[in-house]
């Protein structure tokens, strides 16, 4: 194998191991959304903030990915989709927690006013 084709291999290569750490973060914030660990979460939201930047950015040399690898980059991607709906219910559910949360402080301060101490 030539040092061109080792190197598009290894750009190959790299993108699915970017694909599967997208997947396994997707988890990860799921798991720390419905434990509730909002630290975490966000955590683990950077980090996949900087693998989606990193797809994002253009290869040079981006080569198209054999059948095997597309159909593993696919099933990867159908799960991050997957897990990343799941996660916004639960985001959703809690957005409807603080608003409500909100209103009722909102409802309170309106009634009796502000109290400064």
């Amino acid at each position: 194998m030539n040092g061109d084709t080792l190197k598009n291999a290894e750009t190959l290569w790299y993108e699915i191991d970017l694909y599967e750490s997208l997947a396994l973060i997707s988890e990860r914030m799921f798991k720390a959304a419905a434990q509730k660990d909002w630290d975490e979460f966000f955590t683990q939201e950077q980090y996949h903030q900087e693998i989606d930047a990193r797809l994002r950015a253009p290869a040079a040399d981006n080569k198209a990915l054999g059948p095997n690898d597309l159909k593993r980059k696919e099933g990867l991607i159908d799960q991050i989709i997957s897990t990343d709906k799941k996660t916004q219910g639960l985001l959703q559910e809690r957005m409807t927690v603080l608003q409500q949360g909100i209103g009722d402080e909102m409802k309170v301060t309106q009634t009796y006013g502000s109290q400064t101490t």
